[in-house]
């Protein structure tokens, strides 16, 4: 027998139903985005292609990798390629560049503020200029994931910045003490108060043990001269 809706709110009710429906066997559960310390103890090595220039004819592609405390990007064309490589958990604050003339070693001086140029700022603006303009921008996959290709991405971008731009070298035994996404130090935790701890006593001053009869009797035998 089929079933015909007597009327159009009937109509309209099934209608909505299978919207809902739909919508619900196909929305994906939403997923918890990687926290500072997974990016800082990640290894990864991604290559990320780009759109050609000039008619297709030249190609570019990105190569990025992370091993350990080794954090490096290769900006390759079809003529010409720059590779920027740092330690993060060496001092003091360098930038590894190379390119078609050779490699070369540039040391954090000063504060590569605006306007302020030497070859260790200047080589730092290229390659957060490629960082934001080049590889966010074409990475694919979701940003909060360290397994696709935006989500490495980005977390390359926050460690570069923290090391260049903030001057704190990481350590690989401990990933927590600093917050890439804040940028800053993790504070210390607080200490705990005397009576917090397990082996502490309920009274922070215990009275001395009392003494044996036999001392009392000394006591009382010879009281103590004071002069």
């Amino acid at each position: 027998m089929e079933f015909r809706p007597r009327n159009k709110f009937s109509i309209f009710f099934l209608n909505l139903l299978m919207l809902f429906s739909f919508i619900g066997f196909n929305i994906n559960p939403s997923i918890a985005m990687f926290t500072s310390s997974e990016c800082t103890s990640a290894n990864f090595s991604k290559q990320i292609l780009l759109p050609a220039k000039y008619l297709g004819i030249f190609k570019r592609e990105i190569s990025l990798s992370k091993e350990r405390c080794l954090l490096s990007l290769k900006f390759k064309s079809s003529f010409w390629f720059s590779k920027w490589e740092v330690d993060l958990c060496r001092d003091p604050i360098h930038l590894r560049y190379e390119n078609f003339l050779g490699p070369e070693l540039f040391r954090k001086n000063v504060s590569c503020i605006k306007g302020y140029s030497d070859q260790f700022c200047d080589s730092a603006a290229k390659l957060k200029e490629v960082i934001q303009n080049e590889l966010l921008l074409f990475a694919e996959g979701e940003r909060d994931q360290l397994s696709t290709s935006h989500g490495t991405s980005y977390c390359l971008n926050l460690l570069f910045a923290s090391y260049l731009e903030k001057d704190f070298s990481f350590s690989m035994e401990n990933p927590h003490e600093y917050d890439v996404f804040k940028q800053e130090k993790v504070p210390d935790p607080a200490p705990l108060p005397w009576n917090a701890h397990p082996n502490s006593n309920s009274n922070p001053n215990p009275d001395p043990s009392p003494s044996s009869p036999v001392d009392a009797a000394k006591n009382s035998q010879h009281p103590k001269l004071e002069f």
